[in-house]
């Protein structure tokens, strides 16, 4: 709740992050709890699995978008960065289960 009206009061007031709407600040919070979960899983297993590996991917490359965002930069190179992170999870991971 804090969170959500201190985004409604730096829209209301017109303060911008590098040019942009403060309510890209609100993607931050699903992507806290992918990390959360993500924690959780290694916490369980004990070590670095592929089902915890693609939990933290699928928060970190949304992550670096809204960095990308935030800090300006030109978001069509990271597709790139997204497939060689996929392509090196196959190979790190493509014996275990």
């Amino acid at each position: 709740m804090i969170f959500m009206g201190a985004i409604f009061l730096m829209g209301t007031s017109g303060i911008n992050f590098a040019g942009r709407s403060p309510w890209m600040l609100v993607a931050l919070l699903p992507l806290y709890w992918i990390g959360v979960t993500a924690y959780r899983c290694y916490k369980e297993e004990g070590r670095l699995t592929r089902r915890v590996f693609g939990i933290a991917i699928f928060g970190v490359l949304p992550l670096a978008y809204i960095a990308a965002l935030a800090l300006g930069y030109s978001v069509s190179g990271l597709w790139p960065l997204g497939i060689i992170v996929v392509g090196v999870s196959f190979l790190l991971f493509s014996g275990s289960k």
